[in-house]
């Protein structure tokens, strides 16, 4: 986990001087994080020796839980110190098995072989979801897993309502009081 302190201190920084800064989102484990971990954890034959790929991993939580299972687990989230964190608990878990990238998976062009792709808390932007749209087509084209759990969020809940129909499954999660939804495509 990154120092909050620091992280706060070098957010601040950065704003101050004029740099154009993105907000650490990365810098904690959200409840879709945990959720997921635990979904997979639970669930472990979704990636049982399977090629796997988190997107937008921040910490990395759901990537580090399904490297226990998988074949081969690639992390990524599009901001170097998130990618460093990542690979920073790869090393100190001793986990081989496990990559971390610096992508963004909103000019993803889609390596072939991953099996399952995992993506937590993603859609909390709204003028992205065209975007995520276009990426969860992608992934589907290319005959991959997807396993997406997010916050029940009412500026979400049109993109959701258009992914449900699609769903091979849904499910909903209690996280410290927060429902999130796991949405298998």
């Amino acid at each position: 986990m990154p120092d909050v302190a620091e992280l706060q201190q070098a957010y601040s920084g950065t704003k101050a001087a004029g740099e154009p800064v993105d907000f650490p989102y990365w810098g904690k484990i959200w409840p879709s994080a945990l959720a997921l971990a635990q979904f997979i954890d639970a669930n472990p034959g979704l990636v049982q020796d399977k090629l796997v790929l988190e997107l937008a991993g921040g910490l990395g939580l759901p990537a580090l839980v399904a490297s226990q299972y998988a074949t081969r687990v690639t992390g990524s989230d599009y901001l170097q110190p998130a990618v460093d964190i990542q690979q920073q608990n790869v090393a100190l878990n001793g986990i081989t098995n496990m990559t971390v990238l610096l992508q963004d998976w909103r000019g993803l062009q889609m390596p072939p072989g991953y099996e399952v792709a995992l993506l937590s808390d993603i859609n909390y932007e709204p003028g992205m979801f065209d975007h995520l749209l276009v990426l969860l087509g992608k992934l589907q084209q290319a005959g991959t897993l997807i396993i997406l759990a997010t916050p029940q969020r009412l500026l979400a809940r049109p993109f959701m309502e258009s992914l449900l129909p699609l769903a091979r499954s849904h499910e909903v999660i209690t996280i410290t009081q927060e429902y999130i939804s796991i949405v298998i495509l």
